[in-house]
């Protein structure tokens, strides 16, 4: 990493943070209407798939202003973006690497293309936020245990060496009994797992009686197509770690919103995603049970601009306990 791209990484992390504790609804809303209107030029001038959709719906691109006109842009469904060859659907300018979601939802895999600056900046910035928002510390070491597609190279960083974010990866792949060393190997204070990876691991833990160094913290991935039930929750934290955080994510999205430490609802990552809860063509009240309904807020390599999910929620606005908006 060269000294001006952590530069200006450190500066746009100490931004999110600054939105995240200090932005009122106003100014979020005034700094959303601004990415919104950039990720729309953005679509239209390199998304074949989203150019011809708005022209199918109609919609007058020099009348976008803010985000109320958000409801004249037609819904995405993940079949018809998908069914999109991928020059069709992502910037082929900026394409650098493919994440394979599960296809959890449409029982179809889909391929979702990044650029380099879309994985190491813009979703390491949300994750980074959410980890010290959560109560983590830079000091803090973590073991990423993952799925072998989703293990892309860390390499060390320069302020690894004064203690700084230190990080190693696991694969998910491994036998437990490999985890398990890898786990006590690390001395890791946070862990970071799915679901799955998480309660095979716990499990095989507590049958064979085996002894694991428990972790400070544990961000757990059970909203990523996977369901987190309670008592699913409860028996990995009780192995695992202290202290537990749930996230929700998606291959498409990267981390839409994440659980506060202080009143257990999740916050939105506000600045990079807009959030609409809608039923059919109808965008909910807040209080109301709807399918989430996506729109990325950064001019990426594969945006997403009203796509529908398939998962579905309660939208609350106004401040949490903990301060943040």
């Amino acid at each position: 990493m060269n000294l001006f791209r952590c530069v200006r990484f450190y500066y746009d992390l100490l931004s999110c943070f600054f939105r995240f504790y200090f932005f009122d609804e106003n100014k979020l809303y005034c700094f959303q209407n601004s990415q919104f209107k950039a990720v729309i030029k953005s679509a239209c001038a390199d998304i074949p798939f989203y150019r011809d959709k708005f022209l199918e719906g109609d919609v007058n691109l020099n009348k976008v202003y803010n985000l109320h006109q958000i409801n004249s842009f037609p819904f995405v469904t993940p079949e018809a973006l998908y069914a999109q060859p991928r020059h069709a659907r992502s910037n082929m300018n900026c394409s650098h690497m493919m994440l394979r979601s599960t296809g959890t939802i449409t029982g179809k895999i889909k391929d979702v293309y990044l650029s380099c600056f879309d994985w190491y900046h813009s979703r390491r910035l949300a994750y980074l936020r959410m980890f010290l928002a959560s109560g983590c510390s830079p000091l803090d070491k973590t073991l990423f245990l993952r799925p072998s597609q989703a293990s892309f190279d860390i390499r060390p960083k320069w302020f690894w060496n004064i203690g700084l974010m230190r990080e190693e990866m696991v694969s998910g792949l491994k036998y437990n009994l490999e985890q398990i060393v890898s786990f006590n190997l690390s001395k890791a204070d946070v862990l970071n797992c799915l679901t799955d990876d998480g309660l095979a691991l716990a499990n095989f833990i507590r049958l064979r009686d085996k002894h694991i160094r428990k972790v400070r913290h544990l961000f757990i991935t059970g909203t990523t197509g996977e369901m987190l039930a309670s008592e699913e929750r409860q028996a990995i934290a009780s192995t695992l770690a202290e202290k537990t955080t749930d996230f929700y994510a998606s291959t498409e999205a990267g981390i839409i919103a994440w659980q506060c430490t202080r009143t257990g609802v999740y916050h939105i990552n506000a600045d990079q995603i807009y959030v609409e809860i809608t039923d059919g063509d109808r965008v909910c009240k807040d209080g109301e049970n709807g399918e989430i309904t996506l729109t990325t807020l950064l001019p990426c390599c594969s945006p997403l601009i009203r796509y529908k999910t398939g998962d579905r929620a309660v939208l609350k606005r106004g401040k949490c306990e903990c301060g943040s908006c």
